[in-house]
């Protein structure tokens, strides 16, 4: 009878070591299908197991297994709470700067600030006008101006470069100015005072000692007084510079300075030579014009920004062939354009007088022809009052064969005219 009841004992034994074994399978079977259990099932079936097994190193790696799945959870939360306060903070900043577009939306609109751009005041400026050969070379030529009159003048500024009180030389950037020329401002120093014709004599000084060139500048032309582009405003300027070069003197003898006008109009039609021309003749009267070689040569420059005057000596300006850069450089090359220009010049005016002449010509035949229209016309007139018959006949031949001549005299005169031509 004891052997039977041993067996159930066994059979229960086996049965505790069976449903452990099998329960770690299902677990792992649940693993890699990528399910996780809740942290207290895993501490039940870790307790389960280690009382099954009675092992301490499967409790240390039940105990990793759940610091692991906490410390996610753990992370999670702090990143949710740093996430919130910069959320907070964000929309902080964002208070303030809204609220900084709303009080530039409400305020009236700024007035916007003119620069200056080294503009020109005519009331005091002064300078010197450049011209190139092409618009092409004006950069450079104004580039070479600058260079030039830096190296003969050179700057009094202590302070640095930058320092625009002490610049001599600046560049006129005023988008008035016509295309194709510059303007350099000649500023005033009070250690050594110069004018824009003084500057301009040295320079050219420097280009016939060969000590400057220029490929890039053709002119230089001063301007020593500044006005508005205005003719009332050139008045007041011509009465306080011009007119104290002609005093009135009753006596010829002390009439004898000579004078030349070089004018010039750049994109100004309001202002013209005549207009000039009436401004000065009004001081002139009694004192000659030397175009070839005048003792004093009034330069006006006209343009939408200015006008510019100066006063040059007959010794600057036929010393320097009316400041002509080029003609100074190349005096040789410069003679030979001026010979074509005079041969040109003269065969213009040649063809010129031929038109006059033949215009006047042919005037003379048609007066010719007119008379003698006038002249059968009164003979007709008297032969009407006369009993005779022939007598009317008469006249009549003798207008008809005047206007056969004045028509032969105007296709003589045209054929004359088209050969001229």
């Amino acid at each position: 009878m004891s052997a039977p009841a041993e067996e159930p004992k066994v059979q229960e034994q086996q049965q505790a070591t069976v449903a452990p074994a099998e329960e770690k399978k299902a677990e792992e079977q649940k693993v890699a299908a990528g399910t996780e259990e809740k942290p207290k099932q895993a501490e039940e079936t870790t307790a389960s197991t280690t009382t099954a097994a009675a092992a301490p190193a499967t409790e240390e790696k039940v105990e990793q297994t759940t610091t692991s799945n906490k410390r996610p959870a753990e992370d999670s939360v702090v990143a949710a709470e740093e996430k919130k306060e910069e959320k907070k903070d964000g929309e902080q900043e964002q208070k303030p700067a809204a609220e900084e577009q709303t009080a530039a939306a409400s305020a009236p609109p700024a007035k916007k600030q003119k620069l200056n751009n080294n503009k020109l005041n005519v009331a005091t400026d002064q300078g010197i006008l450049i011209t190139a050969a092409n618009s092409h070379a004006l950069k450079p030529a104004i580039h070479d101006c600058l260079n030039i009159l830096k190296r003969a003048f050179p700057d009094t500024a202590t302070a640095g470069a930058d320092d625009k009180a002490g610049k001599r030389f600046e560049l006129c950037n005023d988008h008035k100015l016509p295309f194709g020329i510059g303007f350099v401002k000649c500023n005033q120093s009070p250690t050594a005072p110069l004018t824009a014709s003084a500057c301009c004599s040295q320079m050219f000084e420097k280009f016939q000692n060969k000590q400057e060139n220029s490929h890039h500048i053709f002119r230089l032309l001063p301007c020593d007084f500044l006005c508005k582009p205005d003719i009332e405003e050139f008045k007041k300027l011509a009465e306080k510079h011009i007119k104290p070069l002609f005093p009135k003197t009753e006596k010829a003898e002390d009439k004898k300075l000579t004078w030349a006008l070089n004018f010039k109009t750049r994109a100004v039609k309001k202002i013209n030579k005549d207009l000039i021309l009436q401004v000065i003749d009004q001081w002139t009267d009694g004192y000659k014009v030397s175009l070839d070689n005048p003792e004093v040569c009034i330069q006006i420059e006209v343009n939408p920004v200015f006008i510019g005057l100066a006063l040059i000596d007959n010794h600057q300006w036929g010393k320097f062939i009316k400041y002509n850069v080029q003609s100074v450089l190349n005096p040789a090359q410069a003679a030979k354009e001026a010979e074509k220009h005079r041969s040109r010049e003269k065969a213009n005016q040649a063809k010129k007088a031929e038109k006059a002449a033949a215009a006047s010509s042919t005037t003379g035949v048609e007066k010719k022809a007119e008379e003698k229209k006038e002249e059968a016309a009164a003979a007709c007139a008297t032969a009407e009052t006369k009993t005779e018959a022939p007598a009317p006949a008469v006249a009549e031949k003798e207008a008809a064969k005047a206007v056969v001549e004045g028509e032969q005299a105007k296709t003589a005169t045209e054929k004359a005219v088209e050969a001229g031509a």
